[in-house]
């Protein structure tokens, strides 16, 4: 019988078990068109025919927009909001009832290897390592200007050369905003924090390992589930064991686990989906400016974590009128399904 399940950090709630859960996960794959780009000019070489970049980890000596580096930042070419002007508050009507602003912001692209790699999966641990010193370079950097309020790195696979470059790259989008599914776990997370004084992602995690039911991997510094609640066909989360809000925190030597188990999750999604069309999202703490009132506990409830989302089922109508999920495979079985599955 299906089951409704309530997320306990969004409120959203979803339906799963719907079909009898066998032995294969056959019937939500995503069948995607193997494509290779013969023209990019994401590839070491081609820089002159990017936007300049505007931070780089390079070899020692070499130039900027030149060969010689192993990540680029460039500003992304069709950018969704820049710099150009001042950033300005506004209504719209004789009534100002609805509320906008002008499109301030800013949007890079980061070239996650000078090869011209598709896969995330693909990528060696040390390029997905040094990309997340990347991100964490970035968001440092954006954090600085003080009418940015949060930063969204996230990354597309598979969507094809008519939707984005197939080239592996990620995307940093920084807004004078706070997305609202992020101001939704920050409300929930501080709500359960003045109730209980404990971050709710601590006690999912605890929850998680004593049951085992919904586990993919466990590392020493790492954890990766289905979350309770998924919206999606394994849809999987990565949070750090230790309690931490900032992902700029983790210290050098805690990226190589992550690297490990962000890849590995990755190759066993591919491996298991026959390599579905996917997103990942890093969610971490807004940029934060010491102020009068500043939410004082949200180093002590939020916790940064990685989402990794498979299409390998579309929503459709019911998901996207009433925000309620229906995904078949209980997480529990997408879980047990991932454990198992061999990495390519």
């Amino acid at each position: 019988m299906s089951e409704l399940r309530k997320d306990p950090i969004s409120g959203r709630w979803m339906i799963t078990a719907t079909r009898n859960e066998t032995d294969t996960p056959s019937g939500f794959i995503t069948v995607r068109k193997e494509e290779r780009e013969r023209d990019c000019p994401f590839c070491e070489g081609r820089e002159l025919e990017t936007p300049p970049e505007v931070f780089a980890l390079r070899k020692e000596g070499s130039k900027p927009n030149t060969p010689g580096w192993a990540v680029r930042v460039i500003a992304s070419k069709y950018g969704v909001v820049a710099l150009n002007e001042e950033l300005e508050r506004k209504g719209v009507g004789d009534f100002f009832f609805f509320d906008t602003m002008n499109g301030y912001g800013i949007h890079e692209i980061v070239i996650e290897s000078p090869l011209h790699i598709t896969h995330i999966s693909e990528l060696p641990l040390e390029q997905i390592r040094k990309s997340f010193l990347v991100y964490q370079n970035r968001l440092r950097e954006l954090k600085k200007n003080l009418l940015l309020k949060y930063g969204l790195v996230f990354g597309n696979q598979g969507y094809g050369k008519e939707i984005s470059m197939l080239h592996v790259h990620s995307q940093i989008i920084a807004l004078p905003l706070i997305p609202k599914s992020i101001k939704d776990e920050l409300s929930s997370a501080k709500s359960y924090y003045e109730e209980k004084e404990r971050c709710i992602f601590c006690d999912i995690i605890k929850q998680e390992l004593y049951s085992q039911e919904r586990i993919v991997n466990a590392g020493d510094r790492y954890i990766v589930l289905a979350p309770f609640a998924s919206r999606f066909p394994f849809e999987t989360q990565i949070l750090p064991r230790k309690h931490e809000c900032d992902f700029t925190n983790v210290p050098e030597d805690g990226l190589w686990e992550l690297a490990e188990i962000f890849k590995s999750t990755i190759m066993k999604t591919v491996k298991l989906l026959n390599d579905p069309p996917l997103n990942f999202v890093l969610h971490t703490v807004p940029f934060m400016v010491p102020e009068a009132g500043f939410w004082l506990t949200i180093r002590d409830d939020y916790h940064w974590h990685i989402e990794i989302l498979p299409h390998a089922m579309p929503a459709r109508g019911f998901e996207w009128g009433g925000d309620f999920y229906i995904n078949p495979p209980s997480p529990e079985a997408a879980a047990r399904f991932l454990r198992e599955a061999e990495e390519k």
